[in-house]
């Protein structure tokens, strides 16, 4: 499926439909580090919903499939002043 059958796929696109929005910031549960959702998107390969997102202390972007980070590895968090402690 090439990258247009995928943008006029209604079905694809409603796989994304989550509580994340672009922005927002999640912590880590386990490492306690502050990230925020940059926006969500599939993996190419396999069109696997999934979440792409930045380190706020080191600016290290990140994806990870959709399951995953709604599995309760993070949280999502306010951050006050906009910087991370860790």
């Amino acid at each position: 499926m090439g990258a247009a059958s995928l943008e006029n796929n209604g079905a694809m696109t409603s796989k994304l439909e989550n509580p994340h929005i672009d922005g927002v910031h999640y912590q880590h549960v386990k490492t306690g580090h502050i990230y925020q959702v940059i926006t969500t998107g599939f993996i190419e390969a396999n069109l696997t919903p999934c979440v792409v997102y930045r380190s706020i202390s080191s600016n290290t972007v990140w994806v990870r499939p959709l399951e995953e980070f709604n599995d309760g590895r993070f949280k999502q968090t306010v951050v006050q002043g906009g910087a991370d402690c860790k």
